[in-house]
């Protein structure tokens, strides 16, 4: 409902007979504005499959299939939705994201290639690996990357890469003919963006021809395999990592930062920046090394990205002579050339989803995006980070998975950190209020394999800094978010020995009626957080809750079994460990 609501398309939406929670089926009735010729039915369902990502089934095209309306058996979870929009046949742009008839095969000198099947990135890829169908699953593949906005380069790159997986037995006559003829597929396609492009490839080509021999990822001839002896380790000096920024960005490793859409990612990431550009701890974390940075936003326009930096700038006191030569940021897609032209030696990707084409979920697709930014990495000597939206759901702070789409993106990264909201629970553990929580951000370290992980989170707080940039018809001009350390009230601040000692002789006194405290979340008149409360009254339940939680976390608490005698059962208790008494 929300694709076709944002198309502006009118439909009627239903749930067909066997739809259920567990196995949801939908089914679209879209309309037209006037009759139309059974003939014309194939390019309007094509307009409405490619709205949906070309997901409809084969049967869809039939003009004699049969759908049923309604309710089965008084099906609870039946449901008609009407979209009010325009009829389908007046939407002419939705001809750009035309998706034709799935497995529709040709009469071909193979027998094989797709006529019209579906932009499934998977199916395309392997019909080309397999050497099944060359000509129609390259072209189709490559205009689903260039509507993706993939580069034009990395397109032709991609495509070679495919062709290259086919083992060297299998290439015949018909494979070196399909390869050598990639480059013209691809500009054909990309037209005029092939043309605008070819001065920034061979401005590349000339460079790569400057390089010494490496080995890529795609190579068609395995590489000799160098051993090395163990002992030998030994007699050499091992250089060690070379960390920027914390435990948060290291060269030669990519790292990523997992968190919600408006979440403050980029405002995070950006004062990380300024940190290493500038060499001062601006958020907290240690700088090893003063670099240079280059911050590529693939998400925001050039203005709102200078909105950005200016803003956390403006908010941490740093000066144009602070920046000036060490960091660079730009809208652009082409990474190598400008990475060595500028010397920088951490680059942050601003999202990770736009720096490629492949489907989120292709888990073969994601590791190769992710394998070219670890070598790229590698090869230029520098730090890679990308920032990465949530799957749906309750975020978990450090928990790696977190990250939407295939896994490879997680698994791939040495060093992935969980950016998360405070939550209500945090908050009144805090004791902080409702407009101020939901103004703070935590940081988690998620997967750090090259570095022992940070069992605290790093807090941040969002804050608006105005830019002064009012005009007459915009008065009070620009407030841009950006970011501060923040760290949390220390709990146990103030609270004197002889109280906690009064607190902890209470619980282990017990109740007058016999029975002992609990550390349960539901005990009700026996929970021990009350004694605490009781003591120290201007702590909230949850602050109350936290200390016991504590004292038991340390040992300075623990559970005894013990009857009842007024309910007559057994039950557990807390006692008090003398010996770890405060003082």
């Amino acid at each position: 409902m929300e694709i076709v609501s944002k198309a502006g398309l009118e439909a009627l939406i239903y749930t067909s007979p066997s739809h259920a929670q567990a196995k949801p089926r939908w089914r679209v009735v879209c309309f037209f504005s006037s009759e139309l010729s059974p003939s014309e039915r194939p390019h309007m369902l094509g307009r409405l499959n490619g709205l949906f990502g070309g997901v409809f089934a084969a049967e869809s095209w039939t003009l004699s299939q049969s759908y049923y309306f309604g309710s089965v058996n008084a099906n609870p979870t039946h449901r008609v939705e009407v979209i009010v929009g325009t009829a389908s046949d007046l939407l002419d742009e939705l001809d750009e994201i035309w998706i034709g008839k799935p497995n529709t095969k040709g009469n071909g000198a193979d027998g094989q290639h797709f006529s019209s099947g579906p932009l499934d990135e998977a199916a395309l890829r392997e019909a080309i690996v397999s050497g099944q169908a060359y000509h129609q699953s390259c072209t189709r593949i490559v205009g689903l990357w260039a509507q993706r906005g993939v580069p034009f380069l990395d397109a032709q790159q991609r495509l070679h890469a495919l062709f290259d997986q086919l083992p060297a037995d299998d290439r015949d006559d018909r494979w070196k003919a399909r390869r050598a003829d990639v480059p013209r597929i691809v500009r054909d396609i990309y037209g005029k963006e092939a043309d605008e492009r070819d001065a920034e490839e061979a401005a590349f080509e000339a460079w790569e021809q400057q390089q010494p021999p490496s080995v890529g990822v795609f190579d068609t001839e395995p590489p000799e395999i160098v051993v090395y002896n163990a002992a030998e380790i030994f007699t050499e000096t091992l250089p060690p990592r070379r960390w920027l920024l914390g435990n948060i960005f290291c060269k030669q490793f990519t790292s990523s930062l997992v968190g919600t859409g408006g979440g403050g990612k980029t405002a995070v990431r950006i004062a990380q920046a300024l940190s290493v550009a500038t060499g001062r701890s601006l958020t907290g974390e240690y700088v090893h090394k003063r670099c240079k940075v280059l911050f590529l936003s693939f998400e925001d326009g050039i203005d709102e990205l200078k909105r950005r930096l200016l803003a956390a700038m403006l908010h941490h006191g740093v000066l144009a002579a602070d920046v000036d030569g060490w960091l660079f940021f730009a809208t652009i897609r082409w990474l190598r050339l400008t990475i060595q032209q500028l010397g920088v030696e951490l680059v942050i990707l601003d999202p990770f989803v736009k720096t490629h084409g492949v489907e989120e979920n292709d888990n073969i697709g994601i590791d190769v995006e992710c394998t070219l930014l670890a070598q790229l990495g590698i090869e230029l000597d520098v730090a890679v980070d990308y920032l990465h939206h949530i799957r749906k759901g309750t975020p978990i702070p450090g928990d790696a998975d977190l990250g939407r789409g295939a896994s490879a993106a997680k698994d791939a990264g040495r060093l992935v950190y969980t950016l998360t909201p405070m939550s209500e629970n945090e908050g009144k553990l805090f004791n902080v209020g409702e407009d101020q929580r939901r103004r703070l951000i935590r940081m988690d370290s998620g997967k750090v394999n090259i570095a022992p992980p940070t069992a605290a989170a790093k807090w941040f707080k969002i804050v608006g800094v105005r830019l002064g940039n009012g005009t007459p018809d915009y008065p009070h001009g620009d407030e841009v978010q950006t970011i501060e350390p923040w760290g949390p009230p220390d709990l146990w601040k103030g609270l004197g020995t002889v109280t906690l000692n009064a607190i902890l002789t209470e619980i282990d006194q017990g109740m007058p009626n016999g029975r002992l405290y609990s550390d349960h979340p539901q005990a009700t008149d026996r929970g021990a957080w009350q004694v605490v409360q009781k003591h120290l009254p201007d702590l909230n339940e949850a602050q109350a809750r936290e200390i016991i939680r504590t004292w038991v976390k340390n040992g300075v608490l623990y559970l005894v079994d013990y009857h009842d005698e007024q309910d007559r059962k057994d039950r557990k208790g807390l006692r008090v460990n003398d010996r770890k008494r405060p003082g």
